[in-house]
């Protein structure tokens, strides 16, 4: 007589069985979903049932719980269960070679450097839980921590001593940067943040080998508009290569969630190096001078007018963030108990902690950097960096992610139209910014040996190049042009200054009473020409913010619309016309201090709302959605996953604003002027890829000029390469690092 036993949970429905199984694996979020394994050993029937080859759509409905979505959804489309089973198995797939912490990776290069892109996708789609598997369960950010200090300079002998700039290199900078959190860097000895600030020493310093952009700011347009007899960008040929610097292209092809094979290239090495060196130099704060007077009231009853910081200038600088840490905080309280996501069961998570994780973070030292939990600003004004919502923080990373998607296109020589797939966000740098720039003296013999010789001297250290910060404030505003009114005046009408003579040959050309529509006579061929670019023999008027002359804001005309702002250029015929910035609320800020994670949501305000009225018969952009839409249409009647993913395509689209120029004018506040200078500033946004570049001018005091580039990181940083201006630009010259972080007064 045999005895069987028979399993009773092979009568319950699939559909219901589905459901359990599913809701057995969110009783622990973290990691993979172990937990269905003693269910599948049960009997061999609920092993068919249960296993992943088939039944994808379980596996499916699981990774879409432990992962965020929003992101995915908004820039890739929604995705099916079963894409979904296969972005998750390539999550863990990565997430387990972290946890192995293997840096040389017996499996091959090749796996790692996916492992890598695929670290650095999951962060960039973080809405909290990605973060959460990644630091909680793979421990990733200790493996990239010590990829970065063990194989920075690999091979660095093949490159003359200096380290290489590779796609690893790259996408581990990138990925570090990304899993950055207060908790982070508190928790790294004074030893360990001393290593990794001098490995990345010669990203930060020596920016005439290390470029900051794949494309030099030498071309507003990219890929330059060349001359058919002239083959190639011109250069001229230094110790250390050819200059400008035109960098290897670290491009190549990566499969997103949807499974859609896209080509996409990282930040360059030096971006992310700059951002990781400064915020573990502003872990401790500059020091306060004892002679300076506390307010700068209290320096003028002294009769002490000059320029120059008081106390509280310093300590605004020190409450000010600058490189704000990606994970703000961290992922623990400063009690150390960790913090709970809404959608997780959070309660095993302040009881035990995870894997054995016995790492101290010690509490927030006196005078550290970073305000925190219970210190309110010292002064009233000093509002401070905003706090970061819960939900949807990945919005911040999706100019990032549009601009490593053209960087690529470009680097194929593919032409983009205007602010094409988001590259920048309209409204990302209007608003209070500060920041420092970080030199080196040039007339020492050191920093003239480092541009001559080839060879990276063994003992390169910041004291050694005596490196020095500088204070920066900004307040800038963006002016849009848009498609269609950016109209030069007529031949014969010079700018040359703000004055009533201007208007009245403005007059000659231009209907008073069209502002705000479309010209009928206007040319497409015209309209894309920028307004006052100057020409390419002069690097596209780099030395004045990519234009042919300087920039200036002309007074309203009478019975001008409020919204519209007059450029006019010394020696160019034409009065540009443009908008003021209407794009808000996404970056608007809060009232405390903190620094817990993204800023605020997208704006609710519909598409149409958020665009400019133009003629979009005319408009590149406009006729580029138009075709989509028919081939979207032309499509309706097929079935299966083409039709799907062309859907999701449309509707993910980034819709034509009617942006094709933007314009930034800055000044500095008085209250800041007083203690670090007053200034003035003028520049554009490229827009092929975002890049900003501005021309940084004195306001009072006969000095120099500065130019500006780089690219804004999350939003919230901007970091890049500052330049001593009017100078030969096809040579290297007086250069650094600069960094800006976004203030909310």
């Amino acid at each position: 007589m045999s005895s069987t036993t028979r399993c009773y949970l092979t009568s319950i429905p699939l559909e219901i069985l589905h459901h359990i199984a599913v809701d057995l694996t969110k009783f622990t979020p973290i990691g993979p979903a172990v937990q269905l394994v003693p269910l599948m050993r049960t009997c061999t029937t609920l092993k068919a049932c249960l296993s992943p080859k088939n039944n994808p759509n379980l596996l499916g409905a699981i990774y879409h719980h432990k992962f965020d979505s929003a992101a995915v959804e908004r820039r890739s489309g929604r995705l099916t269960p079963m894409q979904w089973a296969a972005w998750g198995a390539r999550a863990f797939d990565a997430m387990c070679l972290f946890r192995r912490g293997d840096v040389r990776c017996d499996h091959g290069e090749k796996m790692l450097l996916e492992a890598l892109r695929v670290g650095v996708m999951l962060m960039l789609d973080d809405d909290g839980k990605n973060a959460r598997q990644m630091l909680l369960w793979a421990h990733a950010d200790e493996f990239v921590q010590r990829l970065v200090m063990t194989r920075l300079y690999e091979r660095s002998e093949e490159n003359q001593g200096w380290p290489r700039e590779t796609p690893l290199i790259a996408y581990a900078l990138q990925l570090m940067w990304l899993l950055t959190s207060e908790e982070r860097l508190l928790s790294e000895s004074q030893t360990v943040s001393a290593q990794l600030k001098q490995l990345l020493v010669s990203f930060v310093y020596c920016p005439f080998r290390y470029p900051s952009t794949p494309f030099p700011p030498n071309h507003y347009i990219i890929p330059p508009l060349l001359p058919s007899p002239m083959p190639a960008p011109t250069t001229i040929q230094t110790a250390h290569g050819p200059y400008p610097l035109y960098p290897p292209s670290l491009a190549s092809f990566f499969e997103l969630p949807n499974g859609q094979q896209m080509l996409l290239a990282p930040p360059p090495p030096a971006l992310m190096a700059k951002l990781l060196y400064l915020a573990r130099e502003e872990a401790c704060p500059l020091p306060v001078a004892p002679h300076l007077f506390r307010t700068r009231a209290d320096s003028e009853a002294a009769g002490i007018f000059t320029v120059g910081p008081v106390r509280e200038d310093v300590e605004e600088l020190n409450w000010s963030y600058v490189a704000r840490p990606p994970l703000g905080t961290g992922l623990r309280t400063r009690e150390g108990v960790l913090k709970v996501h809404p959608d997780w069961d959070g309660l095993e998570w302040s009881a035990h902690p995870f894997d054995g994780d016995d790492r101290q973070y010690p509490p927030r030292p006196e005078g550290m950097k970073f305000p925190g939990f219970e210190a309110p600003p010292p002064i009233d004004r000093w509002i401070g960096k905003a706090p970061l919502l819960d939900d949807e923080k990945s919005i911040k990373w999706d100019m990032d992610f549009c601009r490593m998607r053209a960087w690529a296109d470009v680097d194929a020589g593919t032409a983009r139209k205007p602010f094409e797939g988001g590259v920048y966000e309209p409204g990302t740098a209007t608003g209070l910014w500060v920041g420092r720039l970080l030199a080196c003296i040039p007339a020492l013999e050191m920093q003239q040996t480092l541009v001559i010789n080839p060879i990276h001297p063994p003992d390169l250290t910041v004291d050694l190049i005596h490196g020095y910060h500088q204070a920066s404030f900004m307040r800038m505003r963006e002016i849009h042009g848009v498609h269609g009114e950016v109209v030069p005046l007529p031949s014969g009408s010079t700018i040359e200054g703000d004055d009533e003579g201007d208007d009245e040959d403005d007059d000659e050309g231009d209907d008073e009473g069209d502002w705000e529509s479309v010209s009928g006579d206007y040319v497409e061929e015209e309209e894309e020409e920028p307004f006052a670019l100057g020409p390419l023999t002069e690097h596209d008027g780099m030395n004045d913010a990519w234009f042919a002359g300087r920039p200036r804001v002309l007074s309203p005309r009478f019975e001008q619309p409020p919204d519209i702002v007059r450029i006019g250029v010394d020696g160019i015929p034409g009065i540009g016309k443009y908008r003021a910035n209407r794009f808000t609320g996404r970056w608007t800020g809060g009232a405390r201090l903190g620094n817990d994670a993204p800023p605020v949501k997208r704006s609710s305000r519909s598409n149409e709302e958020r665009r400019y009225p133009h003629d979009a018969t005319t408009c590149p952009r406009c006729k580029d959605d138009e075709a989509f839409a028919q081939k979207v249409k032309a499509a309706a009647g097929q079935r299966g996953m083409e039709l799907h993913a062309l859907l999701e395509a449309h509707r993910v689209r980034e819709k034509c604003n009617g942006i094709k120029e933007i314009v930034i004018l800055g000044e500095t506040d008085p209250v800041h002027g007083a203690a670090f200078q007053h200034w003035e500033l003028e520049g554009r946004i490229r827009p092929a890829d975002g890049l900003f570049l501005a021309l940084r001018r004195p306001l009072e005091q006969p000095m120099g000029t500065t130019l500006f580039w780089g690219y804004f990181v999350g939003g919230e940083s901007l970091v890049g390469n500052w330049r001593v201006g009017g100078s030969d630009l096809g040579a290297p010259a007086w250069e650094g690092t600069f960094v800006w972080g976004r203030r909310n007064d």
